[in-house]
């Protein structure tokens, strides 16, 4: 079953542009799987220490910023 469409269409141009912090090293796991949360709904399921956490706050940090940007447009 198709998840109703979005009201608003995201501007993949603008989408582009999101950020990831680089305060600690780069796990490419982790950036992948942001990545994928930022663009498709996604369940993320991890042992433990793997950085759940840190990916649950970069997706939360790009959907305040997307958020932010959205509202300056309209």
């Amino acid at each position: 079953m198709q998840p109703p469409p979005m009201k608003l269409k995201v501007d993949m141009l603008e989408a582009k542009h999101w950020i990831y912090p680089l305060n600690q090293p780069k796990r490419d796991y982790q950036f992948n799987i942001v990545k994928h949360c930022l663009f498709d709904n996604t369940l993320v399921a991890l042992p433990t220490g793997l950085g759940k956490t840190f990916i649950a706050g970069v997706v939360m940090l790009n959907c305040e910023f997307l958020a932010a940007l959205l509202a300056y447009k309209l």
